[in-house]
């Protein structure tokens, strides 16, 4: 399905519904929030560095840092997070397990309703293309 905005881009609705993505960075297997019990689709990036490239493509709903990222790394994961709409926390003694599933239950549903669906320029028309380099007979 297709719809032309006022702007002149066509909006295509896919009927395809991906899952709200959760990025984890160095956090180790088992060492995760596992008992959230959210139908999340979970990447895991070992550095922040690459997770900040990562972040850039697969456009995670949340980042959920390690405690031992180091502050400078902390500051450009903030910076990438920003810039591709994600809220950030990074685990430590003073965030609760049991707050946590409830601030991202409430992040997830922000995002959803947050995020436009992809937008794509519409096409030009074939009268309005440029001019055909097409021999002619003569």
């Amino acid at each position: 399905m297709a719809i032309l905005t006022p702007d002149g881009l066509v909006r295509r609705d896919s009927y395809i519904r991906v899952r709200a993505r959760v990025m984890l960075v160095r956090i180790e297997r088992g060492d995760e929030p596992c008992d959230l019990g959210l139908d999340v689709e979970v990447l895991r990036v070992r550095h922040p560095l690459p997770a900040c490239e990562r972040m850039r493509v697969t456009r995670p709903a949340v980042v959920i840092l390690s405690p031992d990222v180091r502050a400078w790394d902390v500051v450009h994961v903030e910076q990438t997070a920003q810039e591709v709409g994600a809220a950030i926390i990074q685990l430590g003694p003073l965030v609760a397990r049991d707050a946590l599933a409830e601030w991202l239950r409430e992040v997830l549903s922000e995002s959803a309703s947050r995020r436009p669906p992809p937008e794509v320029p519409a096409r030009a028309s074939p009268s309005s293309a440029a001019p055909s380099h097409r021999r002619t007979a003569r």
